[in-house]
């Protein structure tokens, strides 16, 4: 005689507690991929700033001061709708005055310095080719360049050199140095692809660096080893870098072009050849502010916080987001922004497109 199954009868109420904890279990679950779903189309980031942490540990820029107020700033690549601040003073610091604003410009450090107030014409030498050798002509000098490719690299006042071979007898003396690509080049190699930074040059670290910088492919020179050897090699070039001086941008929006020239932009003529090798950005992005009120935190001692919307910044391009308090010469002692994307339909489609360039890339750069 076979054993009966047991066999277990739950009463209505416990079957409908089951479903309950099944639906609930269900929902935690949804809810769980929901958010590590959003996180992985739209990730957030956090960046810090400690006063007593070397500053290579911060990713926020020590406060300095503007004309604007005190200032710091972070560098992030990415389709960015919002930023959460959160600022500490020390405790014996006064507290902010009521309805301090935080302001926010999105663009390149390099585009935003000054600009100079004298039109630039440094560029803008003469240039001789002397027995197939190309020179360039500065303080009754001449000075040999290496090669064709090196000539191309010059926003020269003239698109082709002079032949004069008694150009020699005008000037003073021919420089023994010869001349390497202009500064702001892209060249590369078999090991990757540098930026000409006066004397030196600097391996851009990565194609996502190389992109968030502004930087064109098409701009990109073939060189030789004893082209590239002119410049002796820097340090590596990553998404916190500042453009290197003779770097032209082109804005859009304005049709102007500058060159940056040590600490300061310079107007130069928005010719083809300037266009053509320049970054491109908005010249509103130079004046353009998003804006909170720094508010008391609640429970937290000289703590204030505010979260700034992108809406007149967000378009710009650029890998420097800059933060201004309107009050000067403030002691911060720590802070915190963070980074976010609204999941909007339209930020879900960009974001979408670039995972899709981005595995693109993965893929044909695959053996």
């Amino acid at each position: 005689m076979q054993p009966s199954q047991s066999q277990i009868s739950l009463t209505k109420k416990q079957t409908l507690t089951l479903y309950a904890f099944r639906i609930g279990l269900f929902c935690m679950l949804l809810l769980i991929g929901g958010y590590f779903a959003k996180e992985m189309i739209f990730p957030t980031y956090v960046f810090d700033f400690r006063s007593a942490v070397d500053s290579l540990a911060n990713t926020i820029s020590r406060p300095y001061i503007t004309e604007f107020g005190t200032t710091f700033d972070l560098t992030a690549s990415g389709e960015f709708t919002t930023a959460h601040i959160t600022i500490t003073l020390p405790d014996d610091a006064p507290r902010l005055p009521k309805k301090t604003i935080l302001s926010l410009r999105h663009s390149y450090r390099a585009f935003l310095a000054p600009v100079g107030a004298t039109k630039y014409i440094d560029h803008l030498v003469t240039t001789y080719e002397i027995d197939g050798t190309y020179y360039s002509s500065t303080d009754k000098k001449l000075y040999p360049l290496l090669s064709q490719n090196v000539f191309d690299s010059y926003l020269f006042a003239q698109n082709t050199a002079i032949p004069a071979s008694s150009a020699v007898d005008l000037l003073a003396t021919v420089s023994q140095e010869k001349k390497g690509f202009a500064s702001g080049t892209l060249v590369k190699s078999n090991d990757g692809i540098f930026v000409i930074d006066g004397d030196t040059k600097h391996p851009i670290q990565d194609e996502f660096v190389f992109s968030a910088l502004g930087y064109n492919f098409a701009n990109v020179r073939s060189s030789t080893n004893e082209e590239r050897g002119l410049h002796k090699k820097a340090r590596l070039f990553d998404l916190s870098s500042t453009h290197p001086f003779g770097t032209i941008f082109y804005a859009r929006d304005a049709d102007r072009t500058y060159i940056y020239d040590h600490d300061q932009l310079n107007k130069i003529e928005p010719t083809v050849r300037a266009k053509e090798n320049a970054i491109i950005v908005d010249e509103l992005s130079r004046t353009a502010f998003d804006t909170c009120i720094l508010s008391p935190a609640l429970l937290r001692k000289n703590t204030y916080t505010c979260t700034i919307p992108f809406e007149q910044t967000t378009s710009f391009p650029g890998n420097i987001y800059q933060f201004m308090i309107d009050v000067p010469h403030v002691t911060i002692e720590k802070s915190r922004i963070t980074l976010s994307t609204a999941p909007t339909h339209t930020s879900l489609e960009q974001r979408l497109t670039s995972i899709k360039k981005e595995l693109s890339k993965s893929y044909l750069s695959t053996p």
